[in-house]
């Protein structure tokens, strides 16, 4: 059945579709219903269209329509354990993301998709504008700071920076942030982490920062080496500063200079910022803005221009 929704002046559509399948019993229950969401050829667009499907709706590609009843309900039922309101595919410049037919993409113009839960996890649990900004930056220098290497995200939220580490050839990704949202990182990570990261082991672990001294996961405590640390809209809370500078201390010892590329994208949200900065010099950290040159023109329209890219040395 096709259900055409128009698409008023101010750019945004609401369609209800209520779909089952016919007949009762058993085999109705097993059975898998497919929605697929389109634009006509005829639309001009002046941007891409965001799909944002709720819930019980599992977002993704066409590939999952292979998945039996048992699995479906199993993927559904971790949306909801984690409160996810919605899933929606975010548009990343990364090779190997999924495009538009829900294929890898090959040309490096794909899509993740994102499932978020701001009601449950509060700011934890949405996608913030740096992580895009960061995405666009490592895509540019993967390289140097992605192939073949041991990379750890801090803070993670959604798990976008890390998953796109993943796409873009790291051999090792570890996400990182508190056990409650590492629940809704390993939902995102099933979403877009398998046969499309080059055999990646990607993976979520609990990593509360703390204040003097860290307790780190297994992960990254039992000698594991880290290439690269990423860490994106971190610098927000004043009573967080002191626990993420120790757990930085932890886990890049002093004298090792550019040996763990560690990269952070900033966005000045709080006037008491200048403490974290403070404290980070104090704790023998150099941080030196990057010059972004054409990685500006990859972050898109002005929500990105404000986030600095810096890299962090001690």
């Amino acid at each position: 059945r096709e259900v055409i929704a128009a698409m008023p002046q101010e750019g945004r559509a609401t369609v209800w579709v209520s779909i089952g399948p016919a007949g009762g019993g058993a085999a109705a229950a097993a059975s898998r219903v497919l929605l697929e969401v389109a634009v006509s050829a005829n639309v001009a667009l002046s941007r891409p269209i965001m799909a944002v499907i709720s819930l019980p709706f599992t977002a993704g590609p066409k590939e999952l329509a292979a998945e039996s009843a048992a699995q479906a309900a199993e993927s559904a039922a971790k949306f909801m354990a984690v409160g996810a309101a919605n899933c929606r595919a975010m548009a990343v410049p990364v090779p190997g993301a999924l495009d538009a037919t829900g294929k890898p993409s090959a040309d490096g113009d794909g899509e993740v998709l994102v499932a978020e839960s701001p009601g449950q996890l509060g700011i934890g649990g949405k996608v913030w504008d740096a992580a895009l900004a960061l995405v666009c930056y490592l895509r540019a220098n993967d390289t140097l700071l992605l192939k073949r290497r041991r990379v750890l995200e801090l803070g993670a939220g959604t798990g976008v920076v890390g998953m796109c580490c993943a796409l873009l050839g790291a051999q090792e990704v570890v996400i990182t942030d508190l056990p409650e949202v590492c629940e809704l990182i390993s939902v995102n990570i099933e979403l877009n982490i398998g046969a499309k990261s080059g055999g990646c082991d990607c993976r979520a672990a609990p990593l509360a920062w703390a204040h003097p001294t860290p307790v780190l996961p297994p992960e990254l405590s039992e000698g594991a080496a880290t290439d690269t640390i990423v860490l994106s809209d971190v610098v927000y809370d004043p009573e967080l500063y002191l626990p993420l500078i120790a757990t930085l201390e932890a886990l890049i010892p002093k004298g090792t200079g550019d040996a763990i590329s560690t990269v952070l994208a900033y966005r000045h949200r709080n006037p008491e910022s200048w403490r974290f900065w403070e404290g980070m010099k104090e704790a023998g950290f150099t941080c030196t803005d990057v010059d972004l040159g054409d990685v500006r023109g990859m972050m898109g329209g002005a929500a990105c221009q404000d986030v600095r890219i810096l890299t962090i040395e001690r």
